[in-house]
């Protein structure tokens, strides 16, 4: 399921920037596994991803049923059927904030792999990453500038 997806990638990318920027020497020496470990549990386990029912209710929009059926699917796979929720809290009511957390905390394992993995390949220290990320935001940023002057010079 790829709901959302780009908008975790740059919740992971904000994470990595704050995270790592004060732990260069444990990037220099890091194991994969313990990074990702250190990065997913920063991310997605520190603290909610969202809190409150209208937000969360809000992020899911129209996916909250195949959401919940990727998460149910997810859980059945790794942990066997017994363990499958059905995200109804005490009074029976839906507990909306469960659902996103669960399902940011299951794809963000895979995404933070990814990212990972293109940082590990594409640079050789935190800081080249970290520049280009800004160079990135500064092109973009500067793509909308052009293109709202554009808009605006033609009314």
């Amino acid at each position: 399921m790829d709901y959302k997806i780009q908008e975790l990638k740059e919740h992971i990318e904000e994470c990595a920037k704050y995270y790592f920027k004060d732990r260069e020497e444990m990037i220099k020496h890091y194991r994969k596994g313990d990074l990702f470990d250190h990065l997913h549990q920063h991310a997605f386990n520190d603290d909610y991803y969202i809190i409150g029912t209208y937000k969360a209710k809000e992020w899911l929009g129209d996916k909250a049923l195949e959401i919940v059926a990727y998460i149910q699917n997810y859980v059945k796979d790794n942990f066997g059927e017994d363990q499958i929720e059905t995200f109804l809290d005490t009074d029976g009511e839906i507990f909306y904030e469960r659902i996103v957390n669960m399902y940011t905390y299951i794809r963000g394992q895979e995404l933070v792999w990814d990212f990972i993995e293109e940082w590990e390949t594409n640079y050789e220290n935190f800081d080249a990453w970290l520049e280009h990320k800004c160079y990135q935001a500064k092109f973009n940023l500067l793509g909308l500038i052009y293109d709202a002057k554009a808009k605006y010079q033609t009314v």
